[in-house]
Order: C-alpha cells, then sequence, then structure tokens
C-alpha cells in the first residue's frame, strides 16, 4: 500500500468511540482524488503571499496553476495572483522562458487585457507568483451557462470585436495567446471583455 495514501486515510478519519467501552472505530471520510477539503482551502487562504497580499478568494484552477483574488495590503487595492506549478519553476530553462515572456507580456496596456503587474517569489515558501490587474466580472463560459448558451447578436459582436482587438494587439507585439477559450475571458457589468 502506498504510504502517501495511507496518510490521507488517516487525515480524512474521525474516530467514534463508544464511552461505555474502551473500544475506538474509525470511520473513513473518503475525498475524492485531486480535491482539497474546505479547510486546506480555508488555511491556504489566510496565509499571506509575499507578506503582502492577502488572499480573499480562491478563483480556481488552470493549465499554469492555482489563482487567487487577493488584496494588496501596500496598493490597497485587489489583483489577482496566479500561483505558478512548481514543475515549471524548478526547471531552469523554463523559468528563463517565463521570465522573458513575463518582460514582454508587462509592457503590453491594453483596455481589453488584464494587466501583468510583476512576478514574484514568496521569500518564505519559494512558491513563484504572477501578479495581474484583477477584473471584476464573470467569465464568458459562465454567463453563457448562466443564459442556456444565448446572447443577444450586439452582446456577441461586442465581445467579439473586444477579443479580436486584444488577440490583434498582442499579434502586433509578436505574442500569441495560445489560451483564449470562454473561461479566460471576463465580462464585466457593462458588457466589456
Amino acid at each position: 500500500m502506498n504510504p502517501d495514501n495511507e496518510e490521507k486515510k488517516l487525515e480524512d478519519a474521525s474516530t467514534v468511540g463508544d464511552p461505555a467501552s474502551d473500544e475506538t472505530r474509525i470511520i473513513e471520510t473518503p475525498v475524492p482524488e485531486g480535491t482539497q477539503r474546505l479547510s486546506d482551502l480555508e488555511a491556504e487562504q489566510r496565509k499571506k503571499i509575499c507578506g503582502r497580499y492577502q488572499r480573499t478568494r480562491f478563483l480556481g484552477k488552470g493549465a499554469f496553476g492555482r489563482v487567487w483574488r487577493c488584496r494588496d495590503e501596500v496598493a490597497g487595492i485587489d489583483v489577482a495572483i496566479k500561483q505558478l506549478p512548481p514543475e515549471l519553476v524548478t526547471n531552469p530553462a523554463q523559468v528563463e522562458s517565463i521570465r522573458k515572456n513575463f518582460q514582454v507580456i508587462e509592457r503590453l496596456h491594453h483596455p481589453h487585457i488584464a494587466a501583468a503587474k510583476t512576478l514574484e517569489v514568496d521569500p518564505q515558501t519559494g512558491e513563484t507568483y504572477l501578479v495581474m490587474e484583477y477584473v471584476e466580472g464573470r467569465e464568458l463560459n459562465r454567463l453563457l451557462l448562466n443564459r442556456g448558451g444565448r446572447m443577444a447578436l450586439d452582446e456577441v459582436l461586442r465581445i467579439a470585436r473586444q477579443v479580436a482587438a486584444a488577440l490583434d494587439f498582442c499579434h502586433g507585439h509578436n505574442l500569441v495567446q495560445r489560451d483564449t477559450k470562454p473561461g479566460n475571458i471576463i465580462v464585466n457589468d457593462k458588457g466589456e471583455a
């Protein structure tokens, strides 16, 4: 048996005892593979990133790591912080590639592209984070789900033009956005992407 699995089972177990006897049974609560218990997320949320970013909400997990909404306690603003996976930042060639890409992305300023602010390594944990502008709104895929997959034509065209303008801007700077999908497009309450 894998010792990691055994340890996980013990973490997820609760004990039940009969007060009249010395017997104690262990009742296991299964945790689906690849998920975190809420208490793990809550514990992680309490930790500050780089000593200044207080996590306020877990936003999701994607191919390039977990994303948190955080409060920058120095600047007094909300930011989105992407925690890069360890396998990306332990390979020196990948780290150099990430830094070069970040230097290019950092200079992009467009009304339909979330601004990258900084790339930071937490001195306490050694984890690498991409700090970005937080954009209030909903992912386009969720917006579509809530509307039964339908949107008014003028709204579709407006969003499509804005996304196309952002992609054209990136291409004009020799960048290719390889993960353009409804889940990565945020639409604010004004209908802007």
